[in-house]
């Protein structure tokens, strides 16, 4: 068996299911989506592309394997095989007659040579069937068998009844039943081959049982293995062995028993060492996510071995028997602790063609690392801390053919560490700091058909960096801050995918627009373009995908773009939001017969006129179009023609009245105008399956749910309630009678108790077996017969609705039988806070009548006099404690000597850089506390525990290669040197460390560090450590009002802290029982108004943690300036995990759990649920806030998070509240 023979076999299966998956994906300009243009441009065919496709195949951050090792009860290659049953499925036939008689799916191929049995059902599995299928010991048999007990199908495991029936491959994939007491004792046939037993509750042992002779392929994969099992009689000709998934601890001697191995698959399992290990034919080992570290023994012998995976792991270096390992083709170390490498490191004479070392802890690497692997082809470094690439780096590695540079700090590469990759063809540099390109650096890699060098600082380019790429296929420059792109940049003929999306480029080149013409996709969205040229894209007949989405800034009011696309028969996407709408010409944009995707308007000034295309859309392809953000009054379209499934009209505030044209069998499955309130009707009513007309001021139809929304309908704060409120029982019948989900939060007319009851309370069931059931008993309710249960979502209401299921004895009135059923039902009562009056829900009022009303206020005066009293006596104890901590250095001398040195590093006199901790570079080398700004170690200074910051900045000669990390450091140090307050973070000494390794060489390394107080830790881990239940009220708005109180300060220095989130705020829990919480981090500091050069104010690109953004830096992200309203927004996204104990992402909370991504992308999701008014609190359980503090709590957040900026407390109103809260709580 070949090396990593599974994957491989299934590359151009892997490759047609991702191609679909990121055409979406693609249109981000996001650099990680690369590989799927790739598909999309050259087929799946494309050899040299077949890099790239393993490298999806396999590591776990990327697409397949990511699913394969994130889900430790899955075997990993059961996600390949997946897609490799789709594939056979095309070439089998059903079996409609041994499907009935076995309770399974049966496929057979078309000769009859192989049978594939699936079943998965206890109920209905019957193999006795199988002897109806005309299946011989001449047909090879599948049999997979998926169920939750398999107790009733051990007794067909014998030996007679298998041969008869050929079985060759078994696949259990089991729960509760215990394998060693039924089906392993039976299982005797002399054809099996391929045994896998998935997720078994046992620890299967195989002593004793009957010897399988011709078994090759063992899988124990999630079955409880504590222990490998001694396999040598069980199976002695077995090759391949997968134990993945079990809480195996080593690997024993008998296992060096099996001679014939050549693949062992032991991931996700506890292992710890490698001792002994011994297989002379062993040619594939997987060993991800267990234990190892470096220290492996020298015992292990595999001469043979060619694959070795050992990513996931406890590495802190290479481990030594890897060189010695000649036959090595691939080695994949990814996901550990590696910092050092070596020539040393690698086999004399490798063989390596692939080497990942992504995601580990590599900052420097010596010229020469890789001399020894000359037939290299694809090597990974990305994701580490790399700074510099050094001259002889890269040095004989003629072969290479992909180099992956992306997620690291490199700000520095030297002119000719490329000068060897002579065959070089994809090479990823994103997401780095790279600031300016020598032109002669690419001038080597003549044979390079991708580069990416998206999400740098580049900002120039000079006209012949380029030049020698005359094969170039894709260039990423995305998310760079270009001004302009050089004319004739590229010299490639062969140019098919260029993105520049989000790079502030001005104006595109005239060879780009107009002499490109094997350009298939464009991504040139979120620029600053002037103007476009008449005739642009003119005679691109391969154009596939053009995005153009908010990139034009002039006010074209009066012009017209003329987009010449008469040749772009194949354009399929195509985005000019931003663009105004009567300022295109769309006849040829309705002629391109491929259009799937359309989008346009985005900006409150996009349209000043009505849009009306009475003429057809010629394309039949047509699924999605959307026309946003406009102050159109009539949009009118004619989509007789396309298939179109999605239209987007959302967040048009002008519209009134909106036309479809369709055929009469067109039905769309997503009709979106929410966010415009003077909607007043659809016209005529179409036919939709999801409609969202929430935010809108659509009125009443009674069409709603019967024909508009057939499935699910989005009704949020509907902005013309009185027309609903007359038939909010019409409705709710309609709706509830068969759609699958209804949101209809934040309506006032859904407050009558009476109504709800009368409709979303009654009974029903899902399933239609019965007609006119009925409960069972006194009441003898009919019971409602619906397909599937309807899910009702009813936030922000004066009632609260909850979904009861219980199984309940109903009537069957056919047959009048009495069977139990599972009845769902809504119970609904005033909310919180509410109370019944009549038939509707009313807030409760504090005051009652006049009378009371004195009283009350009378009684409240009193307390509140008598609150702020206990609240100034606690202030001054506060004020004192904080004194008393701040200025605890030990003993009375050592409080007399830190004011002396405290007053002459106020006066200037002394540097604080005279009294530090004794600190060695190998404390922050080691350190596992990392952030942005470096590393984190503790140490004792002037007797007391203080936490040291360090980063790392290195020189080469006297200019710093990262000039990030060390303006980072003298912003927090220049602020920390001239503010002292109770609620931020203490320093008490700064200095710099020389690394004396590298004194001698051409680059220096140097520490910069701070010397700040020891906190217990950050708000995360906390609130992790502190269950909800645990934490008092009066902790949380103490940590909030410290918070504000410290933010406060800042603002009133005139500067903006920028990257305010909860691992920014360190709290420390004092005697008796006081909790301190601290801003900290001051390295992203800038002030409010800074002053250039010209006298005018400049504007800096603000920083911060894209979940914590405002809306008005998301829209202008990264150019956005910066306000102190943005890090109001910010401290409510931090009362939000304050009162919920999570952090998370409002794209989270809208989409579920999300994979990892650049911030560009994550934003661009974001914001249109930000635009329709959505944020952290429009998700919030509010059954858990059962306090008043909580609830007021959540009110403050909702102010801090208000989309208006204007409309957000200062922080000295924000302490005020909170004070107030705080005089409750006394």
């Amino acid at each position: 068996m070949g090396v990593w023979s599974w994957p491989r076999a299934s590359v151009a299966v892997l490759l047609v299911v991702m191609r679909a998956a990121c055409i979406e994906a693609a249109h981000s300009g996001d650099p990680t989506n690369a590989f799927c243009a790739q598909v999309r441009l050259h087929g799946v065919d494309a050899p040299m592309y077949a890099a790239k496709c393993r490298e999806h195949a396999h590591f776990d951050r990327k697409a397949i394997a990511n699913a394969a090792h994130a889900d430790p009860t899955a075997p990993w290659q059961s996600v390949v095989q997946s897609h490799a049953q789709r594939t056979r499925r095309a070439q089998l036939h059903g079996d409609e007659d041994c499907e009935q008689a076995t309770g399974c799916t049966v496929r057979r191929t078309a000769n009859g040579s192989s049978v594939t049995v699936e079943c998965y059902d206890n109920t209905y599995t019957n193999l006795e069937g199988l002897q109806s299928c005309n299946i011989n010991a001449s047909v090879d048999l599948t049999l997979r068998l998926y169920l939750v007990d398999c107790s009733n199908v051990g007794k067909y495991f014998d030996g007679a009844f298998l041969a008869a029936n050929g079985l060759s491959s078994l696949t259990l994939g089991v729960q509760t039943t215990p394998l060693a007491q039924t089906i392993l004792p039976a299982l005797n046939s002399s054809l099996l081959h391929h045994l896998a037993l998935y997720n078994a509750t046992d620890d299967p042992d195989f002593t004793g049982l009957p010897v399988q002779s011709d078994l090759t392929t063992l899988e124990l994969v999630n079955c409880g293995l504590t222990h490998v099992p001694t396999l040598l009689n069980y199976a002695p000709g077995l090759s391949v062995l997968n134990m993945s998934s079990n809480s195996i601890l080593q690997l024993p001697p008998s296992l060096n028993d099996l001679v014939n191995l050549t693949v062992l698959l032991a991931a996700h399992n506890q292992i710890t060492d490698l001792d002994n290990l011994n297989l002379p034919h062993l040619q594939t080992l997987d060993l991800g996510y267990n234990q190892l570290n470096a220290d492996l023994g020298d015992t292990v012998h595999l001469p043979e071995l060619q694959g070795l995976d050992l990513r996931g792991n406890l590495l802190s270096s290479v481990p030594p028997f890897v060189a010695t390992l000649t036959r090595l083709t691939e080695l994949i170390l990814s996901n550990n602790n590696i910092s050092t490498l070596s020539s040393d490191t690698w086999p004399a004479q490798a063989e390596l063609t692939l080497l990942a070392l992504d995601y580990n802890r590599i900052r420097y690497l010596e010229p020469g690392t890789f001399q020894r692997l000359t037939v290299l082809e694809h090597l990974d470094i990305s994701s580490n801390a790399i700074t510099a690439l050094p001259a002889g780096l890269l040095s004989d590695l003629s072969s290479l053919t992909m180099l992956e540079l992306q997620s690291n700090r490199i700000a520095a590469i030297d002119v000719h560490v490329f000068q060897d990759l002579t065959a070089l063809t994809v090479l990823y540099a994103w997401q780095n700091q790279l600031s300016d390109l020598d032109p002669a650096l690419l001038a080597p890699l003549s044979q390079l058909r991708i580069l990416f060098l998206s999400t740098n600082r580049l900002r120039t380019l000079h006209p012949d960096t380029l030049a020698a790429q005359t094969r170039l296929e894709q260039l990423g420059l995305a998310d760079c801050q270009l001004d302009a792109l050089p004319e004739n940049l590229v010299r490639s003929d062969r140019l098919q995918a260029l993105y520049i999306r989000g790079s502030g480029v001005t104006a595109l080149p005239h060879s780009l627009l107009f002499n490109t013409t094997s350009l298939q996709s464009l991504y040139a969205a979120e620029n600053r373009l002037a103007s476009l040229p008449d005739g642009a894209f003119r005679g691109y007949a391969q154009l596939l995908d053009l995005d153009l989405g908010n990139s034009l800034i002039a006010d074209l009011e009066g012009q017209t773009i003329h987009l010449d696309l008469a040749a772009s028969m194949s354009l399929q996407n195509l985005d000019l939001t931003g663009m105004r709408l009567n300022s295109v010409t769309f006849s040829q944009i309705t002629e391109l017969v491929n259009l799937t995707y359309l989008a346009m308007g985005g900006r409150a000034t996009a349209c000043r006129e009505n849009v009306d295309w009475d003429h057809h859309f010629v394309s039949t392809r047509l699924l999605d179009f959307a026309i946003t953000g406009t102050l159109c009054e009539s949009i009118s379209l004619n989509v007789s023609l396309s298939p179109v499934a999605k239209l987007r009209l959302h967040n048009n505030l002008q519209l009134r009245r909106l036309s479809l044209l369709l055929n009469s069998a067109q039905a769309i499955d997503l009709l979106d105008v929410s966010a415009t309130p003077l909607l007043e009707r659809i016209d005529p009513a179409v036919q939709v399956r999801t409609l969202n007309i929430s935010l809108s001021g659509l009125p009443y139809d009674p069409l709603l749910c019967n024909w508009m929304g057939q499935y699910r309908l989005i009704a949020r704060g509907l902005r013309n309630s009185s027309s609903y409120t007359v038939h909010a029982r019409r409705l709710l019948q309609d709706c509830f009678r068969g759609t699958d989900y209804i949101d209809l939060s934040d309506n006032a007319f859904l407050s009558n108790l009476e109504v709800l009851r009368e409709t979303i309370s009654q009974p029903f069931i899902t399933t239609t077996m019965y007609a006119s059931p009925h409960l069972d008993g006194p009441s003898y309710q009919p019971v409602q017969v619906f397909v599937n249960p309807t899910f009702l979502a009813l936030a922000d209401l004066p009632v609260s609705c909850n979904m009861l299921v219980e199984n309940q004895v109903i009537w069957n009135e056919v047959d009048n039988t009495y069977p139990l059923a599972t009845v769902y039902r809504y119970e609904c009562e005033c909310a919180s806070e509410h109370r019944q009056l009549g038939s509707n829900c009313y807030a409760i009022s504090p005051i009652g009548d006049t009378q009371a009303g004195l009283a009350a206020s009378f009684v409240f005066g009193v307390l509140f006099v008598l609150q702020l009293a206990v609240f100034a006596r606690r202030y001054v104890r506060y004020v004192r404690e904080y004194d008393q901590i701040r200025l605890a250095l030990g003993e009375e001398r050592s409080q007399r000597h830190w004011a002396k040195i405290k007053a002459l590093i106020d006066k200037r006199r002394v540097s604080r850089t005279a009294f530090t901790p004794k600190l060695r570079v190998r404390d922050f080398d080691g350190s596992s506390l990392r952030g942005g700004f470096g590393a984190v170690v503790f140490k004792t200074f002037e007797e007391h525990e203080v936490a040291v910051k360090g980063a790392e900045v290195r020189f080469q000669g006297s200019s710093a290669m990262d000039n990030e990390q060390q303006q980072a450091f003298d912003t927090e140090l220049d602020f920390l040197l001239v503010s002292s307050h109770e609620n931020l973070v203490n320093c008490y000494a700064w200095g710099v460390l020389q690394d004396g390794a590298f004194r001698d060489s051409a680059v220096q390394r140097w520490f910069y560090y701070l010397v700040l107080e020891k906190m217990d830790g950050d708000l995360t881990a906390w609130l992790e450590q502190h269950p909800f239940q645990d934490v008092s009220d009066t902790q949380r708005i103490n940590i909030a009002l410290q918070v504000a109180t410290g933010l406060e300060y800042i603002h009133g220095q005139q500067h903006v802290h920028q990257d305010i989130k909860q691992g920014n705020v360190l709290v420390k829990e004092l005697p008796p029982g006081r909790l301190v919480a601290k801003v900290a981090d001051f390295g992203s500091l800038t002030q409010r108004l800074r002053v250039g050069e010209d006298g005018q104010q400049d504007e800096a690109n603000c920083q911060g943690t894209a979940e914590y953004l405002s809306p008005a830096r998301m829209e202008g992200f990264p150019f956005a300036p910066c306000e102190p309203a943005d890090d109001v927004y910010a401290y409510g996204v931090v009362l939000y995990g304050l009162v919920t104990h999570t952090e998370t992402s409002l794209l989270e909370l809208a989409e579920g759990p999300q994979v990892a991504g650049f911030p560009a992308t994550k934003i661009k999701r974001t914001l249109p649920y930000v635009r329709q008014g959505y944020n952290y609190f429009s998700y919030l359980n509010t059954a858990r806030m059962q306090t008043r503090l909580l609830r007021q709590l959540v009110k403050l957040g909702r102010q801090c998070l208000n989309l208006d900026a204007a409309q957000r407390p200062s922080f000295t109103e924000v302490k005020r509240i909170l004070m107030q809260l705080t005089g409750v709580l006394d």
